[in-house]
């Protein structure tokens, strides 16, 4: 039992901690209304359950209690006997431990030997197994790859590798290491490996595995070929031409060999035939000089020399070659439809002849020797006259020929040429003495050759024989002066020029059995040439499409007098000569013959026909008007794109001279549309010089539509300036609109109800002392 004194302090510290309890705990609900409600739910929880823990754990109250608590405060001498608490939280802790670990409880108390026998077994090191592995069993010429595997049920801690049949005190001190991520190493030899591995717990193992699978390669063959190189002289000619032969034997099959000739561009690389064989024809550019072929596989290089002489040292003879065509004159149309036979005469036999065209290589041919031919396409050249040739150091030779239009150009004079002939071939020998013989030929007003009589001598060499015979053609043959013609019947030729100053020459040809005959004609208009005709002059007139005004561009439409065809026109701005139109002007189409201009101005014209007549003209265009093009530079027409010109057509310019055009810039033409103006005909405006407007922008007008204004005539908007108009912004007006000053937020309610019950707490603490006090009294 509890003494008085002892039961009356007791009431007296739970009545002070409830003091103190209301008096702090407004300030833990001002704490706790900050938080979202969430929170708060969340605290409330562990708190009602610390309440509920409290409350069991209380011990239960015997009837007589209160009697016993009574009786207690009469024996207050008794304080010191109160008993200490059963137990104390350490010693809830040494309970718990000794439970743990198994103190003062039965089971251990009841441990046989058994348990303990099992327990060392369990503490005994457990032994492991080494697993090794190869990566691969076949026979191989690279390392093998070794993998290791443990059943250690822990931890390894170390593994390692020795050749031969080891053991473990072998790897005392000793061993390769093997990482023991990868668990793996590799061996470069057949032989017996040992791997040791040791684990945490000490526990050390071997293991012995045997590699047999690595084989030596085979060993690398010795390379020993032969080069060969034909022919070991040449010349500078047939060095880039013909080339030379080059073999090589006893190559391994299929192998890659690097060839040089120092001082020459050769440097590449061969491959030789599934047999070892090598060959193949090589040229190269060279001058005179020895040259090393070399061929190289690997380490071991072969060579192989090549002397190469200059042309002049090689080729030690002349050969009188000749070139001739099977035309020398060609019509336009016979170039794109066939080849120009081009026949070689007396050149080395069997060599690389060069082909020049224009003084082009287009080609190299093999061939030479007597007589050759070879078909030259000339489909691509132009009008006018070319040259072939046929190249060798040994000999050489050239032929022309020329391409004309289809078309009769120009008619020569018409008229009887006289003249002779110079013969130098007879048999296809060569005389050193001429042979002449009188010519004439007839040419008449339409430009026909009509006829040629001339005679030539001939000659066999095998009997020894010759004579004289007629060479005549009649043909009526189309000629154009100062061009030439080419007249074929049989085995005769007739080439020549008729020119316009009444002169001609040419060459006639007779084949035979015995050989050709070939002579020099020439010849001049018997009496007086007419004076040449000069080309007429012509005119060109210009016609534009339009005279009146007109904002496009104006076409302009070309005609001319001109009796033969334009073959040229075009045309530049400005007044210009002939000399400004070489190498410059737009062209003009010669089907259409118009062009455009867009913008005013002169332009010249220059107009070039076939007899090479050339004619300028002019014409000035000055009708092109840029009339409401909206570009701003014409002023009064009206087409408003001119702000400022004060025509009153360009609405929006702000030059105020657009009355009614709305934009604003017109004051006092009262349409509305000039703010600030001040003549009060612009309601809206927002310049305060339209009252009754309704804009809001005319404070004190007192039409009520200028909100914030402060003249009190604004029901409704909200500047506080109108009392009574119901609106809620008149603090104080005290028409009872602004109810809603007075809201709280939600959080503030909350707040409160802690805060009051804080305060209730509060007070009843404050009672129960002044109750205890008083009943001490």
């Amino acid at each position: 039992m509890l003494s008085r004194k002892v039961k009356l302090k007791s009431l007296y510290v739970f009545m002070t901690m409830i003091l103190l309890l209301g008096l702090l705990h407004p300030g833990l609900v001002f704490a706790a209304g900050s938080a979202n409600t969430e929170e708060d739910n969340a605290e409330e929880t562990p708190v009602e359950e610390i309440e509920e823990s409290v409350e069991a754990e209380a011990p239960e109250e015997t009837e007589g209690s209160t009697e016993d608590i009574e009786e207690s405060f009469e024996a207050e001498e008794s304080v010191e006997e109160v008993a200490e608490p059963a137990e104390t939280e350490e010693n809830v802790e040494e309970s718990v431990e000794s439970v743990e670990t198994g103190e003062n409880t039965e089971e251990a108390a009841e441990s046989d030997g058994t348990e303990e026998k099992t327990e060392e077994a369990e503490l005994q090191p457990t032994v492991f197994e080494v697993n090794t592995v190869l990566d691969i069993t076949e026979e191989t010429e690279g390392l093998v790859t070794i993998s290791v595997d443990t059943t250690s049920d822990v931890e390894i801690t170390s593994l390692k590798w020795l050749e031969g049949n080891r053991t473990v005190e072998d790897f005392d001190g000793a061993g390769h290491g093997i990482d023991l991520e990868t668990a793996s190493f590799t061996v470069e030899e057949n032989g017996t490996y040992t791997v040791y591995a040791s684990n945490a717990k000490g526990v050390e193992a071997v293991s012995t595995i045997m590699v047999d699978n690595i084989v030596e390669p085979d060993p690398e063959p010795e390379i020993d070929f032969d080069l060969y190189v034909e022919p070991g002289t040449i010349s500078e000619w047939d060095s880039a031409r013909r080339g030379v032969q080059i073999f090589a034997y006893d190559l391994p099959p299929n192998a890659e060999v690097q060839l040089i000739i120092p001082g020459t561009d050769i440097d590449m690389m061969l491959i030789a035939n599934s047999d070892g064989n090598l060959g193949g024809n090589l040229t190269f550019e060279a001058a005179a000089g020895t040259y090393s072929v070399t061929l190289t596989l690997g380490d071991v290089s072969k060579t192989a020399d090549i002397v190469v002489q200059s042309n002049e040292d090689y080729y030690t003879y002349t050969l009188e070659s000749s070139v001739h065509t099977e035309k020398e004159v060609i019509t336009e149309s016979e170039a794109t439809a066939e080849f120009l036979t081009v026949t070689g005469r007396d050149f080395p036999s069997m060599e690389y002849i060069d082909i020049i065209l224009n003084g082009d290589h287009i080609e190299t041919i093999e061939g030479g020797g007597f007589i050759f031919s070879h078909d030259l396409d000339i489909s691509q050249l132009p009008i006018g006259t070319h040259t072939v040739e046929f190249v060798h150091p040994a000999g050489s030779g050239e032929a022309s020929f020329t391409i004309v239009p289809d078309e009769q150009g120009t008619f020569p004079p018409a008229g009887t040429y006289e003249g002779k002939t110079h013969q130098t071939i007879a048999g296809g020998i060569e005389f050193d003495e001429p042979s002449e013989y009188e010519v004439a030929l007839t040419v008449d007003e339409n430009g026909i050759l009509t006829q040629f009589e001339t005679e030539y001598f001939w000659f066999c060499s095998a009997p020894g024989e010759g004579g004289t015979s007629s060479f005549s053609i009649t043909a009526e043959t189309p000629i154009t002066a100062d061009q030439p013609f080419e007249i074929k019947i049989g085995s005769n030729t007739l080439t020549g020029t008729v020119h316009a100053d009444g002169t001609a020459s040419g060459t006639g040809y007779v084949g035979s059995e015995c050989g050709a005959s070939i002579f020099e004609w020439s010849a001049e208009l018997d009496g007086a040439v007419d004076p040449e005709p000069q080309p007429e002059e012509f005119e060109v007139e210009l016609t534009p499409d339009t005279t009146e005004e007109t904002e496009g561009a104006v076409t302009i439409t070309v005609t001319t007098t001109s009796d033969v065809e334009l073959t040229s026109l075009k045309w530049l701005a400005g007044d210009r000569t002939a000399e400004d139109f070489v190498d410059a002007g737009n062209e003009i189409d010669l089907e259409t013959m118009t062009f455009t201009v867009e913008e005013n101005g002169i332009y010249t014209i220059y107009a070039l026909n076939a007899d090479g007549v050339v004619t300028l003209s002019t014409i000035e265009i000055n009708n092109i008007t840029d009339s409401g093009d909206g570009d701003g530079t014409d002023p009064g027409d009206g087409d408003g794109t001119d702000p400022g010109d004060g025509d009153g057509t360009d609405p929006g310019d702000g030059d105020g001279t657009d009355p009614g055009d709305g934009d604003g810039t017109d004051p006092g033409d009262g349409d509305g549309t000039d703010p600030g103006d001040g003549d009060g005909t612009d309601p809206g405006d927002g310049d305060g010089t339209d009252p009754g407007d309704g804009d809001g922008t005319d404070p004190g007008d007192g039409d009520g539509t200028d909100p914030g204004d402060g003249d009190g005539t604004d029901p409704g908007d909200g500047d506080g300036t109108d009392p009574g108009d119901g609106d809620g912004t008149d603090p104080g007006d005290g028409d009872d609109s602004d109810s809603e000053d007075n809201t709280l937020p939600y959080t503030s309610t909350h707040l409160f109800s802690l805060l009051a019950i804080g305060t209730a707490i509060l007070f009843i603490g404050l009672a129960l002392l002044m109750f205890r006090r008083k009943q001490n009294a």
